[in-house]
């Protein structure tokens, strides 16, 4: 079945099936602020890390929830649906929907009874906050009244077990409070506090470019008896203007759009861990909001599209080139970028290693210098790997084999590329040293001189 295509001009996946047989996700990341989102908007956001600074909850499986949600409904009819294809799952036949996944950044464009919205989620060049700018259009014949809502839900601890399993406690010291256009989350509001009164564990989630007219920071007003496919309070077309005190916090804002035949308006939800100063002065720096963003976005593309030029292929096989020219060069060199290597670690924490090395030798052909930065700390990792690489050199055969790792094998052919470029001695004699001391061998001799060759002399 086909789900999607590569689209080689704009850097992107299509996805034009929004049933895919696991939610396919994408990438979005800062050096400091990292997030994954799938094509139905499904996902968790962190600060720096996304085991102990994680902002959103998530459940890896099948369900894709929750997540990053928008809902918009017809306040004359009552009728609603979301922004991407679930959680409302209208019928595919009435509501058209395409994802497209670029390089950190991702945009849903949906239609349904005559409204259309293209729903954009990125993290900002640098930043430390998340934007999901929502533009709606009205493509029917007659004025229309659209009600936007907005749904996240924050983590009542940042480490992401305590806020899973210790809920007896981790719910007992979370509140929320709302400041006209945005909600803060406080976790241990008391405690630790500066002259601000802030602690910096603060979250906000605050809305740009329209006026709210109800919110809630309290998951149960949201959802009710329903579920994410019918929340009571998209259902009511209203959130009660309620808050959490010690309960599951959430982020929740709602909006009312009217739209002559033909009209758009432009609004954003901003996402952040930041206190009351830095919200204020964040939200108000999205005063316009599409020039803002359509700035955003174009800075984020020239970046990544200018890291990923390094290295292009043209084969006969078109997937092929798509995959070198811009998704594996795009996910290794996120390995070696802050936000999207801890967010991918975390994932696969089991066998990064494996991929790590997988990837350093194929990264050094695209970006040198990252390559030499991740050479050091992978010298480090590789220690108790190293008997399985004194063994192979040897040539001996030990019983003992069965419990080293042959991973370590792979960091030859890694140095080896590296090294073979000759653009940083100092480093690889670094580097070629600590081996040495480690495995007691003379490693330099055993190198292969040729790139086809498979195995060391």
């Amino acid at each position: 079945m086909q789900f999607g295509y590569f689209s080689d001009a704009a850097r992107e996946y299509v996805i034009t099936d929004p049933r895919t047989p696991m939610p396919w996700a994408n990438y979005l990341g800062s050096p400091e602020y990292g997030a994954i989102v799938t094509q139905n908007a499904g996902g968790y956001s962190f600060v720096k890390s996304g085991a102990a600074g994680r902002i959103l909850r998530y459940t890896f499986n099948q369900f894709d929830e929750p997540g990053r949600y928008v809902y918009l409904r017809d306040d004359e009819t009552g009728d609603y649906w979301s922004a991407t294809w679930r959680p409302v799952e209208k019928p595919l036949e009435q509501y058209k929907t395409i994802t497209r996944h670029g390089t950190s950044y991702t945009e849903v464009e949906s239609t349904y009874s005559g409204i259309e919205s293209k729903t954009l989620y990125y993290v900002p060049l640098g930043a430390t906050h998340e934007v999901w700018r929502v533009a709606v259009t009205n493509k029917s014949d007659k004025p229309r009244t659209i009600s936007v809502f907005s749904y996240c839900e924050l983590t009542t601890e940042s480490n992401y077990e305590q806020d899973l399993v210790n809920l007896q406690y981790t719910q007992f010291i979370t509140t929320t409070t709302f400041h006209g256009d945005h909600i803060i989350e406080h976790i241990n509001q008391f405690c630790g506090v500066n002259a601000d009164g802030e602690n910096g564990r603060e979250r906000f989630f605050g809305l740009a470019g329209s006026p709210v007219k109800s919110y809630t920071g309290r998951r149960e007003r949201f959802l009710g008896q329903g579920r994410f496919s019918n929340p009571k309070g998209v259902v009511d077309g209203d959130l009660g203007n309620s808050l959490n005190f010690n309960g599951n916090p959430c982020g929740s804002l709602h909006t009312v759009l009217t739209l002559q035949p033909g009209e758009t308006k432009t609004i954003a939800f901003l996402l952040a861990q930041k206190g009351e100063k830095a919200a204020r002065a964040l939200l108000d720096s999205y005063a316009n909001v599409a020039d803002k963003v359509d700035g955003e976005l174009k800075a984020l593309v020239d970046y990544w599209h200018g890291e990923l030029s390094g290295l292009t292929v043209n084969t006969p096989d078109a997937n092929f080139n798509s995959m070198i020219n811009t998704w594996t060069a795009f996910r290794l060199r996120g390995q070696h970028h802050a936000p999207l290597r801890k967010a991918v670690d975390h994932v696969l924490r089991r066998i990064s290693m494996f991929l790590r090395n997988q990837g350093a030798v194929k990264v050094v052909y695209f970006r040198h210098n990252l390559h030499t930065g991740a050479i050091g700390s992978q010298c480090a990792e590789h220690r108790n790997g190293l008997v399985a690489l004194q063994y192979h050199v040897r040539g001996e055969n030990r019983g003992d084999m069965q419990h080293a790792r042959d991973i370590t094998l792979l960091h030859l052919l890694h140095l080896r590329r590296h090294f073979g470029t000759r653009r940083n001695p100092r480093r690889s004699d670094h580097c070629f040293s600590f081996l040495i001391k480690q495995s007691y061998v003379p490693i330099l001799s055993h190198f292969p001189t040729k790139m086809h060759e498979a195995s060391p002399k």
